[in-house]
């Protein structure tokens, strides 16, 4: 999957390099391409801290950081707009 740099209804649309579908974030759902109405199978999963984590998992690696990009992985691309009342597209 890749990000489509769409939106829908204010979300975010992923894209499915394989058979160039795209999908909602949202819901999972496909709204355009040959999967369009097929949902994706949701896949739990925990959010722990770092230490936690490695402790039950002593044999884990991260991903750097230091990707030699601009952009900060720790910093949402989407800034205040989650915390903004005001909507760039209406839902």
């Amino acid at each position: 999957f890749g990000t489509s740099g769409k939106l829908y209804n204010s979300n975010l649309v992923m894209y499915d390099e394989e058979t160039d579908t795209y999908w909602q974030q949202i819901d999972g759902r496909a709204i355009v391409g040959v999967l369009t109405g097929q949902e994706l199978e949701e896949i739990s999963i925990d959010t722990v801290v770092w230490r936690d984590w490695k402790t039950f998992h002593p044999n884990s690696e991260v991903l750097s950081q230091d990707t030699g990009f601009s952009r900060q992985y720790g910093k949402d691309p989407y800034g205040n707009y989650y915390e903004d009342s005001f909507l760039i597209f209406d839902v």
